[in-house]
């Protein structure tokens, strides 16, 4: 299919070195990376994949370590799940990496942290974990979402309830914030059935959207009950 030939060029298009410094295996690790792809973050996209996510793979994983990487907007999915041999696997994640896109019409970060939830509980308890979220912190479910229509005040008691599970079993989790793109969001709004944005225009869809998704709150409720703080993704210094 052109996927895996896509796939399999970029493979073959990796330097040799992307992988390399995969070091030998120790105890064995779960790494999972929680990536937002919706459209709100299209503009920061590939940076994120390009600079971050790609990063853990290249300079974090070590042989034996298991790299996860589940994706999340409407609905969350398992994306990768490759336990790490050598550094052909570290290359097959990376091709992986560079077919994803951001299409996602809107975004659950609640169900998103309540799958991860579950996914980290179903791993081995024997195995450590480190968890990573990339996200813009947007809260704007679809109106099929049991979290449809949730007040900035409910958003932060849900995110709180799911979070302090996770906080509990002592898994560190990292959140990356990529600026929120209010002109992606009014997008999102638009054709995920926002009825406040509706028909307001470019700058009132963009106002609606983000009044909606609760964005900065969302983030923050969600860091403060895992403990953890949040970066802020800068395109000017996103090396480091």
């Amino acid at each position: 299919s052109l996927l895996l030939l896509a796939a399999f060029v970029l493979a073959m298009a990796l330097p040799a070195s992307a992988a390399s410094a995969i070091t030998e295996e120790g105890a064995a690790s779960d790494v999972i990376v929680l990536l937002d792809v919706s459209q709100s973050i299209l503009p920061y996209f590939h940076d994120v994949t390009d600079y971050v996510v790609s990063s853990v793979v290249k300079d974090f994983l070590r042989i034996g370590d298991s790299f996860h990487l589940l994706s999340f907007g409407e609905v969350t999915q398992v994306e990768i799940n490759q336990k790490i041999s050598g550094e052909e696997d570290a290359r097959s994640i990376l091709a992986r990496l560079y077919l994803l896109y951001p299409l996602a019409r809107s975004t659950d970060l609640i169900a998103a942290c309540d799958y991860l939830y579950q996914y980290l509980a179903d791993l081995p308890e024997s195995r450590g974990k480190v968890v990573v979220i990339i996200t813009d912190g947007v809260q704007n479910p679809s109106e099929k979402s049991a979290n449809y229509g949730l007040d900035p005040a409910a958003v932060k008691t849900q995110l709180e309830a799911v979070a302090s599970r996770i906080r509990s079993n002592g898994w560190p989790v990292y959140i990356i914030k990529v600026p929120f793109s209010a002109e992606r969001a009014a997008a999102e709004s638009r054709t995920a059935g926002g009825a406040a944005a509706s028909g307001a225009g470019t700058a009132g869809a963009a106002d609606a959207a983000a009044t909606q998704s609760n964005a900065t709150d969302a983030t923050a409720a969600l860091a403060t009950a895992l403990n953890s703080t949040v970066t802020e993704y800068s395109t000017e210094d996103k090396d480091s």
